[in-house]
């Protein structure tokens, strides 16, 4: 009897990845626009998302609950700019973001969400205090809790002339 031979194709078809999430988007504090310190919020969102596959990633954002995004919230590009200067009022704002890769294919993209806080104050008040000894000012609340950095911490003190009350 003769050999008989078998001869077999494998197909590999390269499987699309969507874009992954490098780092979540943090959730966010702003100041309105009347209160000291306020600034904008700029977030790029290539810091955050990237394609395993090497493709070109766009994004699109939405309010979680569907309402139209507030005109101060625009993406352009790869940047979300949240402007301080049109913030009227507070409150809390989810937002939910989805990166697409180019690839046109089925599960090309993935999607988040993260809130920006809009508030009137960063809820520290110090408006008169008596010190009997050195004081020391934690701002490790400010710069944890509202992602703040000592930077844009602009804190202006003064002292009655035998430095027993300071005041902000």
């Amino acid at each position: 009897s003769s050999p008989t031979s078998v001869t077999y194709s494998v197909v590999v078809s390269d499987v699309n990845n969507p874009p992954s999430s490098v780092t979540a988007v943090p959730n966010s504090t702003m100041l309105v626009a009347s209160a000291a310190g306020s600034s904008d919020l700029v977030i790029d969102l290539d810091d955050y998302y990237t394609d395993i596959d090497g493709d070109a990633v766009s994004y699109a954002l939405a309010m979680t609950d569907g309402s139209n995004i507030p005109s101060w919230v625009s993406l352009t590009g790869t940047v979300v700019t949240f402007d301080s200067s049109s913030l009227t009022e507070s409150g809390v704002y989810q937002f939910t973001l989805t990166a697409t890769d180019d690839s046109q294919e089925t599960n090309a993209s993935t999607s988040e969400s993260f809130t920006v806080s809009v508030v009137e104050s960063l809820g520290v008040d110090l408006k008169r205090v008596t010190i009997d000894s050195p004081i020391t000012l934690d701002v490790s609340d400010l710069t944890n809790l509202y992602g703040l950095s000592t930077s844009d911490l602009n804190v202006t003190w003064q002292t009655s002339t035998d430095r027993s009350v300071w005041t902000k």
